[in-house]
């Protein structure tokens, strides 16, 4: 029984890899401060406005490229 469970659980990711990928969003707070987080309800208020989405694009995110710009 454990076998058939193993197997549908890794067919399910397979057949849907989005499940297991979620938005990750960045902020930066008054003190210049980057902070990443996976919901929207986890960046303060405040700072909700400044929050943007980062995109991942061949396994690399936009943030990664970011850091190597400026390197």
């Amino acid at each position: 029984m454990r076998i058939i469970i193993y197997i549908l659980c890794l067919v399910l990711f397979v057949v849907f890899p989005s499940v297991i990928y979620a938005d990750t969003y960045k902020y930066r707070d008054d003190k210049g401060k980057i902070h990443f987080v996976i919901f929207v309800s986890d960046i303060p208020e405040r700072y909700r406005d400044r929050a943007v989405k980062v995109e991942v694009s061949r396994g690399r995110s936009s943030a990664s490229r970011e850091v190597e710009d400026k390197i």
